[in-house]
């Protein structure tokens, strides 16, 4: 009985350490695209967006809460993106929860902060609106997403009334939109 006890507990330990290890793996992902790429795409890409353009201040990051991401959309880029490479954008994916904008990179731009503290859906409303409230104007950029060849990106932009995903190309040293993949009105 003794060794059926000890085996039981080896197994939970063992399995335990397997859960442990893949998190831990989660956590040191890095994104393979430098930060230099994303903070050139954005001040270069989006410079004649309405969207962008229209709106002084960022919110540093999308998310209060980290979400993992699905497998509907690590396939919708894989789609629009045309690259063959999952794990090149899916360590995209993974890094993005984890990514916050930078004032000083940014061309132009006031990072808002998120209220960290809001956990709950009741929170992050009432931080939304105060936010709103003080600021008027907040956009949502969403880290962008490229090929492995660096020379397509997908970019969502969004502020409280509008939002908008577009597929661009690096084509003859710029950044040219080649398509609007998403848009849509904002109750």
């Amino acid at each position: 009985m003794k060794f059926k006890v000890i085996i039981f507990i080896v197994f939970i330990f063992f399995v335990g350490c397997k859960k442990n290890e893949s998190k831990f793996q989660a956590e040191i992902i890095q994104n393979p695209v430098s930060e230099k790429i994303i903070y050139n795409f954005i001040n270069s890409a989006l410079i004649e967006n309405r969207v962008y353009k229209s709106c002084p201040n960022i919110l540093e990051t999308k998310r209060f809460i980290y979400e993992n991401i699905d497998e509907s959309e690590l396939n919708y880029f894989l789609r629009n993106l045309k690259e063959n490479d999952s794990t090149f954008i899916e360590n995209q994916l993974i890094s993005r929860e984890k990514f916050y904008w930078k004032e000083n990179l940014l061309a132009n731009k006031k990072v808002i902060k998120i209220d960290t503290t809001a956990n709950t859906d009741e929170a992050q409303d009432k931080s939304w609106k105060n936010t709103l409230s003080k600021y008027k104007c907040v956009l949502f950029i969403n880290q962008p997403i490229f090929n492995k060849g660096l020379n397509l990106a997908i970019v969502k932009i969004q502020n409280s009334e509008y939002l908008e995903t577009v597929l661009f190309q690096f084509i003859n040293g710029k950044w040219k939109k080649i398509k609007v993949l998403e848009i849509g009105i904002i109750d």
